[in-house]
C-alpha cells in the first residue's frame, strides 16, 4: 500500500476502523501513521500494507451495511418515533 489513495476508502476512514475494530497492534499502527511524517508513514504503509488493505475493505463492507440497514428517523413505525 504504497499509497493510501488507491483504496476505496479514505485514509482517516480507514484508519478509524483500524483504531476502532484492530487488535491493540492495529490500533497502535493507525496511531503511529496519525503521528508520523511523511517518510515514516510511507514506510508503514508499505510495510504493513496487508493490515492497511485488509481494513480498507472491511471499512468498505461497514458502510455499505449501514448504508443497507440505516432507517431514517422520520419514517412512520421506526423506534425514534414509537418512543417520542
Amino acid at each position: 500500500m504504497p499509497e493510501m489513495y488507491l483504496y476505496r476508502c479514505s485514509q482517516d476512514v480507514i484508519l478509524e476502523t483500524m483504531e476502532r475494530y484492530g487488535g491493540s497492534f492495529v490500533q497502535q499502527l493507525a496511531r503511529l501513521f496519525r503521528l508520523g511524517d511523511e517518510r515514516n508513514r510511507q514506510r508503514l504503509a508499505e510495510t504493513f500494507s496487508d493490515y492497511f488493505q485488509q481494513y480498507d475493505k472491511m471499512t468498505d463492507h461497514i458502510k455499505a451495511r449501514r448504508i443497507h440497514f440505516e432507517v431514517p428517523r422520520d419514517v412512520p413505525g421506526s423506534r425514534s418515533e414509537d418512543q417520542g
